[in-house]
């Protein structure tokens, strides 16, 4: 009987223990790890090639739109919602007035409108952008330097890059949805327009890119 009481404590605790060590690493959860469906992956290799993706000819929004998505599918997960980077790819890259992609995007392989960085391995190319003013409430137009990459994917993997290893946008990683997450990015400081959210979800909505985090 004393055998019997003594093998139930020791199973008891050896119980509560698991339980516990689970709890932890539920608290501790590296956000680096995350395998939810519902967020992409970044590329470490050029895959472009691979998956027979030619990006020099985008014949519609839904090809460009399409091309993204096979490219971000193909990476390891991270916590970034697919249809937030679509979203910011589109807002920064597509014209529709010329059914195609811009100028940035054809001459420097930049999809996110990505400036050139302190100590960046990417070659410099100054283009016009818009920027807003606070001061007199509208939009100029200014010749920044932007980053020219050598394929979409180191395109796509700096755009992670960018959000990830820069402490301004550590909240980004932390949004429990696509609206939550967008808000973040431009709280952080990605854009001077200041309804760059508001647009993004409402790209998110017309192209119901939502379906990609499925």
């Amino acid at each position: 009987m004393k055998l019997a009481i003594f093998i139930i404590v020791v199973a008891i605790g050896v119980c509560a223990y698991i339980e516990s060590t689970q709890q932890n690493n539920r608290d501790n959860f590296n956000i680096s790890q995350a395998s939810n469906n519902d967020y992409v992956g970044y590329p470490d290799t050029d895959t472009s090639k691979k998956l027979k993706i030619n990006t020099k000819i985008i014949t519609s929004k839904q090809d460009f739109i399409n091309k993204l998505n096979k490219l971000i599918l193909s990476y390891n997960r991270t916590h970034l919602f697919k249809s937030v980077v679509i979203g910011q790819a589109i807002q920064e890259s597509w014209v529709s007035s010329k059914n195609s992609v811009s100028g940035l995007v054809k001459n420097n392989l930049n999809l996110f409108g990505i400036k050139l960085r302190s100590g960046s391995k990417y070659k410099d190319s100054p283009y016009p952008t818009q920027e807003y003013n606070k001061k007199t409430n509208k939009f100029e137009t200014v010749v920044s330097s932007f980053q020219k990459y050598p394929t979409w994917t180191d395109s796509i993997k700096d755009h992670y890059d960018t959000l990830r290893t820069l402490h301004r946008y550590r909240k980004v990683f932390l949004a429990r949805d696509r609206k939550e997450q967008i808000i973040a990015i431009h709280k952080a400081g990605w854009a001077t327009d200041p309804n760059y959210s508001k647009s993004i979800i409402s790209i998110i909505e017309q192209n119901r890119l939502y379906l990609y985090d499925k």
